[in-house]
């Protein structure tokens, strides 16, 4: 309660406190025709990252390029303040969570697309490892809730992915290899005809075993379309089909290590992901964009008995088959108001319509089939202040689902910077839900159709100070959240039920410097805390601990390399063939990477995980592979 009076506070004074600049300058607001790498655009309105009262990382494509990650898993796996959690080898179920959030609490946006998957087991969390990370032209990671922008699923906070949109003429030719049988090819075509714009991608990633019956592959085509009808009019277009395969051990089965059965868990998914928007700049004060997206994804699964001991308790799992569909379609109709050089405001009114199935049969005998529809209607609106030392929104929004009452989210922030911009103050508040999932509602084994919407109230007050020396800048956040009426099993029931109130709390502490022009260092940790109501269990899968150091050095003009360490602490872990082993101990990894410039046409580059072969375990039963190695070169046979 304190730090959210301390940002109402800060968001009524400080636009009294700064008056004296708003006579010198003003600041209008970018537009998405006009939007920047060097802007937020998941926030309602784009802005630069220096002036978002959010907390918020972006990933820009230099540092998307120079890591040479195989997928998204792994290229966020090194964000600060985000804990990415992978059930195995490359490949497995790959998750993450913001500020102690459930998986699926965190919002995975795919160019305005969200593309989590709500008819899955774990509730809609998004599998990274399906992503592949080559022709993403940024990434932008919000932490705090959402929901007021975006309604359901943005519970602690949003990962916008956003494709390439080059219009240089190009095309490239990637070639990989590395241990554990790696094996990758990939073509990347772009190109421009006066006013319009396209792109063409594809690639094909395969890793034979790494522990056990761990494989894994992974096959992407993208292309995108942007034409400028005129100054004032662009429509813009992406499209994107992955398919990938894996086998690997089932969550909470133990592993390699543990588990009583040696049979893996075989998984088949594809998707498709469509967006379209046509921009139109009416007058220089009025912008308005029609959006369509459309996401598409199904998955045939067959997961082997989980025993806890032989002969099997009924602690044990049954075996399950099931194939899911899940679809989901969005229109929007928004619009950015310029009221005056420092007043802007920020209108969306939309429809979205999701539908889910699940057919299989558990124990291979009891059928597990559900189908929902739901239809819902959204709207929002934001007002934002912009001036050259501060930035303040506030907004809110409603969505009405089908099946539900009406449910209202807000947010508030400021961005204040102060001696000539070398300190800034941030601050938010906001409030948030998320629906049950279809998995939740429908399951006939353990859904429940009586369960109630998550609730998130959260805010976060923040510092970033610049120093002189060696160019640099620490940064300094508060977060707190309050979570209600989380969705458990409770094992009397035998279902799902609203039982849990969950409160978090801690600190993220962030460094950057840059000791001379060819070097950047940076480094992180972060620590938190939580409060569990309503059950005995602890917060499983959140270390109180982590951090991490990263240094990007451009040797000269050909050569440029990366080295990046991350430390987890303990976290507590459940595993069913080891129920007395309640958490899985603390592990440092190590990556570097380099990239050679041959030519203008050829570049060469490798990359090794966990280069100093530390035998961790991320969950119980789930050993590291150890060393991970992969040589590439990229040839370019047009354009520059």
């Amino acid at each position: 309660m304190y730090w959210a009076v301390s940002a109402a506070v800060l968001f009524a004074v400080a636009p009294i406190l700064s008056r004296p600049a708003w006579a010198q300058s003003s600041s209008a607001p970018q537009v998405p025709i006009q939007a920047k790498p060097t802007v937020v655009e998941v926030t309602a309105e784009a802005v630069p990252v220096s002036a978002s009262p959010a907390s918020v990382i972006v990933l820009t494509r230099s540092e998307i390029e120079q890591a040479h990650a195989s997928t998204a898993a792994d290229l966020l796996r090194n964000v600060p303040f985000l804990h990415v959690a992978q059930n195995g080898s490359a490949g497995s179920f790959t998750s993450v969570t913001v500020r102690g959030g459930k998986p699926n609490f965190t919002l995975v946006l795919m160019d305005g697309a969200p593309i989590n998957d709500i008819t899955n087991i774990l509730g809609g969390s998004v599998d990274l490892s399906t992503i592949n990370p080559d022709d993403i032209e940024r990434i932008e990671v919000v932490r705090g809730p959402l929901s007021s922008l975006y309604g359901s699923e943005a519970v602690s906070g949003v990962i916008n992915i956003i494709s390439r949109r080059e219009s240089r003429a190009s095309g490239d030719v990637t070639l990989e290899g590395g241990n554990f049988g790696t094996g990758k090819a990939g073509l990347d075509l772009r190109g421009s005809d006066g006013r319009a714009s396209y792109g063409l991608s594809g690639s094909y990633l395969n890793i034979s075993q790494q522990v056990v019956s761990d494989e894994f592959a992974l096959g992407t085509l993208a292309g995108n379309f942007r034409f400028e009808a005129s100054p004032d009019m662009l429509l813009d277009t992406q499209v994107r089909y992955q398919h990938d395969q894996d086998s690997s051990f089932p969550v909470n089965g133990g592993g390699p290590e543990l588990s009583i059965l040696r049979t893996p868990e075989e998984a088949h998914s594809g998707g498709i992901i469509f967006s379209t928007g046509f921009h139109h700049q009416v007058v220089p004060k009025w912008l308005y964009t029609l959006d369509f997206t459309f996401f598409r994804e199904g998955e045939r699964s067959t997961t082997p008995p989980i025993l806890d001991r032989v002969p099997p308790s009924r602690q044990s799992v049954p075996a399950e088959f099931a194939t899911t569909d899940f679809h989901r379609a969005q229109f929007s109709f928004s619009n950015q108001l310029l009221l005056s050089d420092r007043w802007s405001g920020h209108l969306v009114a939309g429809f979205k319509d999701e539908d889910g199935s699940s057919n299989g049969l558990l124990a291979n005998i009891i059928p597990t089939h559900f189908h929902l529809d739901r239809p819902e209607i959204h709207a929002n609106g934001e007002i934002v202040f912009n001036s050259n030392r501060f930035t303040a929104s506030a907004g809110s929004g409603v969505e009405k689902s089908s099946g539900f009452n009406p449910h209202p989210a807000s947010r508030a922030g400021a961005n204040w910077r102060l001696f000539g911009s070398r300190t800034t103050l941030r601050s938010t508040w906001a409030s948030a839900f998320q629906l049950p999932s279809m998995f939740a509602l429908g399951d006939p084994s353990v859904g429940n159709p009586a369960l109630r919407p998550e609730k998130n109230r959260a805010s976060d007050v923040g510092i970033e100070q610049k120093l002189g020396r060696l160019q640099s800048r620490v940064s300094l956040t508060y977060f707190w959240n309050s979570f209600s009426d989380l969705i458990d099993f409770s094992a009397t029931q035998f279902r799902l039920v609203n039982r849990t109130n969950a409160h978090t709390q801690g600190v993220e502490l962030g460094m950057i410097s840059l000791p001379y022009s060819k070097l950047r260092l940076e480094g992180d940790v972060s620590y938190l805390d939580w409060k569990l109501e309503g059950t005995t269990e602890p917060l499983r899968d959140q270390p109180h601990w982590e951090g991490g150091l990263r240094a990007n050095w451009t040797v000269n003009k050909k050569l440029h390399a990366e080295v990046n360490t991350r430390w987890v602490g303990r976290r507590f872990d459940f595993q069913v063939p080891a129920p007395l082993i309640d958490s899985v101990g603390g592990y440092s990894t190590s990556n570097v990477a380099a990239t050679y410039i041959v030519s203008k046409q050829v570049s060469a580059y490798a990359r090794i995980d966990n280069v100093l072969d530390r035998r961790y375990h991320e969950f119980l039963g789930f050993p590291n592979p150890g060393i991970y190695a992969r040589v590439g070169v990229k040839f370019r046979f047009f354009g520059n």
